[in-house]
Parts: C-alpha cells; sequence; structure tokens
C-alpha cells in the first residue's frame, strides 16, 4: 500500500510527464511543416517568445484585456442566466 505522500509523488510525475510529452508532441508537430508555411509553431520558438514577452509591458496589457473582457462576459452571462434559468424553471410548459 503506498502512502499518501508517495502517492502526492506519483501524481506530480505523471502530469509533468503528461506536459512534457506534449510539450515533446508539439515540437514535433512544428517541425513537420515547410519553413514557408505559415502552421504551428514550434513549442521552442513559442517559449522563447513568450520569455521576452514577459519583460515587456504589452504582455501584461492583453493579459489584462482578456481577463477584462471574461469578466465582463462572466457577469453578464451571469445576470441574464439566471434569471432567465430561474424563470424557465418557474414555470411548465
Amino acid at each position: 500500500m503506498t502512502t499518501p505522500k508517495t502517492r502526492r509523488r506519483q501524481v506530480l510525475l505523471g502530469r509533468l510527464l503528461t506536459l512534457f510529452a506534449l510539450a515533446a508532441a508539439w515540437q514535433v508537430f512544428g517541425m513537420l511543416g515547410d519553413e514557408n508555411v505559415k502552421g504551428v509553431p514550434k513549442f521552442s520558438d513559442v517559449a522563447v517568445a513568450f520569455v521576452d514577452e514577459l519583460s515587456t509591458s504589452s504582455l501584461w496589457t492583453s493579459l489584462g484585456q482578456t481577463l477584462t473582457t471574461t469578466a465582463i462576459g462572466l457577469a453578464l452571462c451571469l445576470v441574464i442566466g439566471i434569471p432567465a434559468g430561474l424563470l424557465l424553471a418557474a414555470h411548465r410548459f
């Protein structure tokens, strides 16, 4: 029988191996395309670009805009969806 600590390590290792396998598959899939075709970029290119963007304000500005839009959409869904759901549930059709 495994201890909880050993089980946590196994789960963490499984998750890390899954992420590694996905990154490796992404890298291979990105390398399959023609250089002149704008398809899927290689994982390594994306990782380098991400690290470069971390030092600029454009990444954080875009992230803020995305999160604001997401929050507004969620709020609208809650304001419209909950009353609509309650209204539909209150009446028999």
